[in-house]
């Protein structure tokens, strides 16, 4: 087993993904059609990356921008350290709360917050 595996396995045990074959070696991607894609509310979203890191930003259609940081068409970021999967998202009314919430996330508090709720959704998940 590779290390982003043990890294999946650890962190996201459940992670719908499906593995893939690339010049890199092996990359997990999201199944999208799972994510939300209502242009109507606006996400705040937690992507694990290949290097163990968290990626935090906000968009109105979730589906799109997570296959944007597939496709390398996303941030500065998530260009360099490809996207494994969505580990957490928020759904809001308007995009002022969007923002608030990831700058929250990028937070000293916020980071601390979200290493317990991932937890808590994946303990809740494997119940």
């Amino acid at each position: 087993m590779s290390k982003l595996d043990d890294l999946i396995k650890e962190l996201c045990p459940d992670l719908p993904a499906v593995y893939l074959s690339d010049r890199q070696g092996r990359q997990a991607v999201w199944n999208i059609e799972n994510l939300p894609s209502d242009e109507n509310k606006f996400y705040t979203y937690v992507l694990i990356c290949e290097n163990g890191c968290l990626y935090k930003g906000f968009t109105n259609n979730l589906k799109a921008r997570f296959k944007r940081h597939c496709d390398g068409d996303g941030a500065e970021y998530t260009k360099k350290y490809k996207p494994l999967g969505v580990v957490y998202f928020e759904s809001f009314d308007t995009e002022k709360e969007a923002v608030e919430r990831e700058k929250y996330f990028k937070s000293g508090c916020g980071r601390e917050w979200l290493k317990g709720k991932i937890s808590e959704v994946i303990y809740e998940r494997n119940k």
